[in-house]
């Protein structure tokens, strides 16, 4: 439980630091001192080895029994819903908000309000929300931290990602691939 906490409170530290969450596994790898793909591995739950949880404690200035043993997003007291909410909303590509209203079945205004932490989105907002959003069913947004997920979350972020990747791949690598993503995309 320790380490999935710890996990958890890295992933809130970096957030609330407002680092840029493309930089996060490189903070991660600087203060563990260790390579990119640990620091995405840490990022996405694996548990701490011992040398690097006094580092990134250090790193956050923060103990390590509070990285590993304390839930440092419920002391700061923050609201999951409404940033659940916001990182969500946010993810959405621009012009993108009044046909999420549509689908989900509120006026664009009950979006803004929610935004803005006027009104609260009740259950059957909360359910549709997940669901287009793609999150697995049984997501509770008033209490699991989606906005602190180090993978994309949405369609529009999913694809963001894809691009990336592909825009920074290496040509061997992109010829290495090449024939499996046309035969995993074949049908689209």
């Amino acid at each position: 439980m320790g380490e999935d906490l710890a996990g958890k409170n890295i992933r809130f530290l970096l957030w609330q630091s407002q680092a840029d969450r493309r930089d996060w596994a490189a903070k991660i790898a600087k203060w563990a001192g260790g390579e990119i793909s640990r620091a995405e591995a840490i990022l996405r739950g694996a548990p701490l080895r011992q040398e690097e949880a006094p580092r990134l404690a250090k790193g956050f200035g923060i103990t390590q029994r509070q990285l590993r043993e304390k839930d440092v997003l419920e002391e700061r007291g923050v609201d999951i819903l409404i940033e659940n909410v916001r990182f969500l909303l946010g993810s959405l590509e621009r012009g993108q908000k009044g046909n999420f209203a549509r689908t989900v079945g509120v006026h664009p205004a009950t979006v803004s309000s929610w935004l803005a932490d006027r009104q609260r989105p009740e259950r059957p907002g909360l359910t549709s929300i997940c669901k287009y959003f793609g999150l697995p069913a049984g997501t509770d947004l008033r209490v699991e931290p989606v906005f602190l997920s180090y993978s994309p979350v949405g369609a529009a972020a999913r694809k963001k990602w894809l691009r990336d990747k592909i825009e920074r791949m290496g040509q061997e690598r992109l010829n290495v691939l090449f024939p499996a993503l046309v035969s995993l995309l074949k049908d689209e």
